[in-house]
């Protein structure tokens, strides 16, 4: 007798392959064993109906900060210039009692709620494992690939904090966390640092060669004008708020910089995230394109609407066969972390862009961006059973409910 289980639906939704009106999925212990039309279905112990409904993948939230989850609604207003922003998120840790590790779980718990089986966290020092460490995590609900993020522009500390990050590696994976890298911004790392930090992603060569103690690195990168202008010219917003914060060191800082210069730097890891890239020239799109086997763009919609962007390139970024994820960022600026509310943002925004294309970005997109497509990211034989489900408001169409 089998132990599958069966889900079926109007439709199904492999994501790397056609929907499948009336479908069936079979998962037997925590794996896919069928994809397919409900009248081919292999037996099975019990079946799960869902009416006026499709099935698809579990999602993925590629781009987060689980912290601020305990926040009633995002920090400034909308349309607020960036670095007043980051006063104001300044302001809430100074001036907050917080619960770091139960802000974290709150908002791991909304996201598994919300159908996310897998998250690239962006972690803030300082560092705890056991922050990350709940019943979400117990249960395999999700899957954690946490990035540590690292910045500063004092050189005398550089190896302070080398040593902390590579002292962290057993305590996260100790609970079954992947743990990565996060240099924060090119305002706020130095291109010194910032190659420091990609050396721990890069394999070492020789006879005595180890496997790095990290595989990923996520930055936020081209986020707002004002950045691009402190990267090529060392003025503006960015310039002042340093200043405010006592922790502008020019010399740190070369005179003429370049976002594509960050961009080279991590290509070099087997695997980076640029976060955002709302300001992206051509040159630098076509860069990324030419990296893809190891370079993702990862899109959070909602908090590019609240500081009112301009419309984000995700035409040029597609037609170049960019892989294009989405993350939530987090409620410091963004309602929820619904990873659905992101896809439907983008229907709603660009509806030039086709169904299909729109859901891989929380699937599979986000999968390949964090290397875990082969377990998560679509429905196929072999990978993981975490699905999610979705109300159809047309029957006849398998993505009705993105509009």
């Amino acid at each position: 007798m089998t132990s599958a289980k069966a889900l079926t639906a109007d439709w199904i939704l492999p994501v790397t392959s056609p929907p499948i009106a009336q479908g069936a999925i079979l998962i037997d212990r925590d794996k896919i064993v069928y994809v397919g039309p409900q009248s081919k279905m292999p037996p099975c112990d019990a079946v799960v109906h869902h009416r006026q409904a499709a099935i698809l993948p579990g999602l993925i939230n590629a781009h987060t900060h689980l912290e601020f989850s305990d926040l009633e609604a995002p920090l400034g207003r909308p349309g607020i210039e960036f670095t007043q922003w980051i006063k104001e998120v300044v302001a809430w840790r100074t001036n907050n009692a917080i619960d770091k590790k139960a802000a974290i779980q709150l908002g791991l718990s909304l996201s598994v709620q919300s159908g996310v089986v897998a998250i690239g966290e962006i972690a803030s020092p300082p560092f705890d494992a056991d922050h990350y460490t709940g019943p979400e995590l117990d249960s395999k609900a999700c899957k954690l690939h946490v990035f540590l993020e690292t910045l500063g522009a004092d050189e005398t500390e550089y190896a302070d904090k080398i040593a902390q990050l590579e002292n962290l590696v057993r305590p996260f994976k100790k609970v079954s966390i992947a743990p990565a890298i996060s240099p924060h911004a090119p305002y706020s790392v130095p291109l010194i640092l910032l190659d420091r930090l990609i050396a721990l992603t890069v394999p070492a060569q020789g006879l005595n060669a180890v496997t790095p103690n990290f595989s990923s690195v996520a930055m936020h990168v081209a986020e707002t004008i004002a950045e691009r202008e402190f990267v090529e010219h060392r003025r503006g917003p960015f310039v002042d708020l340093l200043k405010t914060f006592g922790v502008w060191r020019p010399q740190m800082f070369a005179q003429n910089g370049a976002i594509i210069d960050v961009l080279k730097s991590l290509a070099r890891a087997p695997r980076a995230l640029v976060i955002h890239g709302n300001y992206l020239e051509p040159s630098e799109l076509d860069f990324i394109a030419m990296a893809n086997d190891r370079m993702s763009l990862v899109f959070c919609p909602r908090t590019h609407r609240y500081f009112r962007h301009t419309a984000y390139p995700i035409q040029a970024i597609i037609e170049r066969g960019i892989n294009l994820a989405v993350g939530t960022d987090s409620l410091a600026s963004n309602p929820d972390l619904n990873v659905l509310q992101e896809l439907r943002e983008i229907a709603r925004t660009y509806p030039q862009i086709a169904d299909e294309t729109i859901i891989e970005m929380g699937t599979i997109n986000g999968a390949r961006a964090l290397g875990i497509d082969d377990h998560y990211g679509s429905l196929e034989k072999g990978k993981a059973g975490g699905i999610g489900t979705v109300e159809l408001p047309d029957k006849s169409d398998p993505y009705s409910w993105l509009r």
